[in-house]
């Protein structure tokens, strides 16, 4: 699967843009501040309707603009659109036909980022691993999507009760039953389907950390934050602590993927470049299992390709990226990259984007 086209109108710098994509790999090359990774972010704000870079809404529309429009034709022959106002609106269609939940045109366009700041997948805090494991069982497992929106529902209504008992003083237990019970069942539910991906990844993970860097070796494995089968029981037993700090202290929400060096946490001893080396070897892993999974490998956004990591390093993470048959779209602020010789090439400048 892959993007044919790209339309963008009104987006950061990005006045009217229109491209051709190529299938497999495509460079978009200018200064700094040109409108590079607006490029990237079009596609990301498609797939996911959120933005990976930091700002609310209101600064995504082009200053003087009133809504934003981006609208990408797969190789299927099917448009996907989505527009975005001032007023905070979205409309979003395939096709003809209207979209109203984001996560079905994610879907139809799955997508995963190769950033700068990658290494805050080993270094930053269990949300982002988490983040990034829902990711791909999102796109693998037909139930998750369901569970997951289930359970954070009802961990919302029972944290609103410890709150609320927090406040009044007393001990909610008749309200809470029927809550605590839904967030065991539905958490023990979240919890298997999480390491049994955990698990199916291990030994991919540890082949792509051997093709990416040989002399680096790390290794992944789950902690659900509890027990598996033991979820109600610390429920029950916690109720009192749960209440005086207002939240749910077990649960498939305090989980984390455990990245390791050998026997240390990898967060504790390797270097950003390290880092960046051992998250993108978990980004490509799962983009492996989905291709396994489902034939379809997702689009990469890579932006400031060529960045922080040696020639060896991306000469490596290229050439896994092309045997992937996975569409590249990235960005790099320099002039000479001869390993991109065969690549699509786009210059940007001020905002507008030309073929070369």
């Amino acid at each position: 699967m892959h993007i044919q086209a790209l339309e963008i109108d009104s987006l950061r710098i990005l006045a009217e843009v229109r491209c051709e994509l190529d299938p497999a790999t495509n460079l978009f090359q200018g200064a700094n501040g040109a409108g590079k990774t607006a490029l990237l972010e079009a596609v990301h704000l498609l797939a996911t309707g959120r933005s990976f870079r930091p700002g609310g809404p209101r600064g995504l529309i082009r200053h003087g603009d009133s809504t934003l429009r981006i609208r990408v034709q797969l190789d299927s022959g099917m448009w996907l659109a989505l527009e975005r106002s001032t007023q905070g609106g979205f409309r979003a269609r395939r096709g003809t036909d209207p979209v109203h939940r984001m996560s079905d045109l994610a879907k139809e366009i799955p997508v995963q980022l190769l950033l700068p700041d990658a290494a805050e997948l080993i270094f930053g805090a269990p949300s982002e691993r988490r983040s990034a494991l829902d990711w791909g069982l999102f796109h693998v497992e037909h139930s998750f999507r369901e569970l997951s929106r289930d359970y954070a529902q009802s961990l919302k209504q029972r944290n609103a009760l410890l709150r609320k008992s927090q406040l009044s003083g007393t001990r909610p237990d008749r309200e809470l039953a029927p809550w605590t019970e839904k967030v065991a069942s539905l958490g023990e539910a979240l919890s298997t389907l999480r390491a049994a991906y955990v698990e199916r990844l291990i030994p991919t993970f540890a082949e792509t950390m051997l093709n990416l860097s040989p002399a680096l070796v790390l290794s992944i494995d789950y902690q659900p934050g509890f027990e598996p089968g033991e979820l109600h029981r610390l429920l029950q037993e916690d109720t009192l602590r749960e209440i005086k700090l207002g939240s749910t202290r077990f649960g498939p929400h305090r989980a984390d993927l455990r990245i390791r060096a050998l026997d240390r946490s990898a967060g504790s001893v390797l270097s950003r470049g390290q880092g960046k080396i051992g998250a993108f070897a978990l980004r490509l892993a799962q983009a492996q299992d989905l291709l396994t999974r489902t034939g379809v490998a997702p689009i990469f956004l890579v932006d400031d390709v060529g960045a922080e990591l040696d020639k060896e390093h991306n000469h490596r993470l290229l050439e896994f990226l092309r045997l992937l048959r996975s569409q590249v779209l990235a960005t790099t602020a320099l002039e000479q990259l001869p390993w991109a010789s065969s690549w699509q090439l786009f210059h940007v400048e001020q905002g507008t984007v030309n073929t070369q």
